[in-house]
Order: C-alpha cells, then structure tokens, then sequence
C-alpha cells in the first residue's frame, strides 16, 4: 500500500531528528533541568507577525541538548496601526492561550529600585566577574526561592547576561550601577519572577506587550527590565501607534529592532481576520435579506 505523508508528519519527523531523545510529546519536562540560552529572532516584520504566537518548537533555532536548550524570542518594537494587534494580545491574554501581561506605558517597570536592599555586598559578587552562581544558589536569595533551582540558576545567568550588556557597551545616557541593576532584578521585579515561575520553555513564550500610548515614560530602570526578559526568553513588544521615540533613546536597532506595519500586514492579525469574517457573513446576511424582500415585492406585484 502506498503511504503519503502530510505535511505535520514530516515537521514531527524533523522535529524528532532534531531533539533526539528528547521528543516534544513525552519528556518537554526534562527542559526544566536544562541551562537556557535565549536567542533573539531577527528578520522583516512579516517573520515577526508570524512567528509571534508559534511554540517555542516552531521557530527557528530551537535545540535541546544534554545540558542546555537554546530558545528563541522576539525583542521588538511595532509602529503604525498597531489597534488589531494589541487585540491579539488581548485575545491571547483572555483565551489563556499564552502567558500574556500587557502594560500601559512603562508604568511598573519604569520605576527606580528600592535603596539598600543589600547591606553589604554579597559575598558571590564581584564588580570584575558579576554573579558567581554556584556560591549564589548557597545562599538565601529571597524572591527567587519561588523558583525551582535549575530556574534559580537561569535567572541568575541571565542577570549576568544584563550587567555584561552594560559593562561592554556605550550609551548616552546614565547607565543604571551594577547595585542598582542587582536590586531592580532580585528585590523589584516580582512579576518578572512570577511570569518565569510558570514558563514551560517547551510551549510558547510568556509575552510582555508595552502598550506606549501610556503616559508614563520609559527609563533606564525600565530598560533593565525589559532586557532581563529578554534574557530570559520572553517575547517583549512595544507597541506605539505614533511611532514615539521612547526605546530608541535608549538601545539601538541591533538590539531592539523597530519595526512599522503597513496594509499588506493586517492579514496575519486575528483581530483582523475576525473583522473581515464578520463582514462577509453581513454581506452574505444583506444579499439574502435584499433577495428576499425582492421575491415578497415581486410576488406582491404578482
């Protein structure tokens, strides 16, 4: 008997290829004890929109090894008629189809750390090497005890990952300290905590959306945030309908692209799909109603 393959049997052949033992459909759980790499997703804005709400498994650079899993995520911001997006979100956020927390304006993340959590410096960091995790883990690290230790370990890594951002770059504006960034991350970033409590790296990525028509304005602690996000693998979005410069002040293309929606894009929203739905199904509704007040007023003149 001949045998055809459809098009989800071959990606699950690929994907089975790929993550050798470690197949999506019984052992993602084992992603739990792996060390995450985040990787960001660079392409035109058309790669953007659809890869968006794909799993993690879907998008390109997705490996799992013995010791780590490489993820991929979005760190961008969105120009233009942005309304049909944020109703994606919104969408997403209500259906609980992903982990969704969408802010208005920098409100929350923007605002400055709270002085002294430390009274002392911290006996696993030095100015010259950052966080020494191993001796960290030993240690009571507060919020973060709600994550399991290899999460613990994680997150630890990736506030390395920030404070060597900022060690090895140049700004033009006044760079939060290391202290500074040790205490927004560890002491001032609760949601962040919660958010990556319940990511499952296997399944889609939890999403920040910024909705910029918010009045509070963002700032180097809010950058800090939005990076650590990053780091962690979550999609982080800027939305702005005027295309306000805001992230732009701060980092460059490289490292938040800035992306504008035209026309041709509105056929991958939801929102959009939904609206252009419920239209046909009106005209339809309207030609049977014209068409059968035709035939009453024909019968009638009958």
């Amino acid at each position: 008997m001949k045998k055809v393959k459809t098009e989800a049997a071959k990606v699950e052949a690929e994907l089975n290829d790929v993550l050798g033992e470690e197949n999506r459909i019984h052992k993602n759980y084992l992603l739990e004890y792996r060390k995450i790499e985040a990787v960001q997703i660079e392409g035109i804005v058309d790669d953007i929109l659809l890869l968006l709400f794909e799993p993690n498994y879907l998008r390109p650079a997705f490996k799992v090894e013995t010791e780590n899993a490489t993820i991929a995520s979005i760190f961008c911001k969105i120009t233009g008629n942005v309304g049909d997006l944020l109703a994606d979100f919104k969408y997403w956020q209500a259906q609980g189809l992903s982990e969704v927390y969408i802010n208005k304006g920098y409100k929350g993340i923007a605002k400055m750390p709270h002085k002294h959590a430390f009274r002392t410096r911290p006996k696993w960091y030095s100015k010259e090497k950052g966080i020494d995790v191993d001796l960290a883990l030993k240690s009571d690290l507060a919020y973060l005890n709600l994550l399991s230790p290899a999460y613990r370990r994680n997150y630890l890594e990736a506030i390395n990952n920030v404070l060597l951002f900022f060690k090895n770059g140049e700004f033009n504006f006044s760079v939060p300290t290391d202290r500074e960034i040790l205490e927004i991350l560890m002491y001032n970033s609760n949601r962040i905590i919660k958010m990556f409590h319940q990511y499952d790296y296997h399944k889609h990525a939890p999403k920040f959306v910024v909705d910029e028509s918010g009045k509070k304005m963002i700032t180097p602690f809010a950058i800090v945030r939005l990076l650590m996000m990053q780091n962690l693998g979550f999609d982080v979005i800027l939305l702005s309908a005027d295309g306000f410069a805001s992230v732009e002040n701060y980092l460059s293309v490289d490292d938040c692209p800035v992306y504008r929606l035209t026309e041709k894009e509105k056929k991958y929203s939801i929102t959009y799909q939904r609206k252009q739905k419920f239209l046909q199904n009106l005209l339809k509704f309207g030609s049977l109603l014209l068409a059968v007040i035709i035939v009453l007023m024909l019968i009638r003149i009958i």
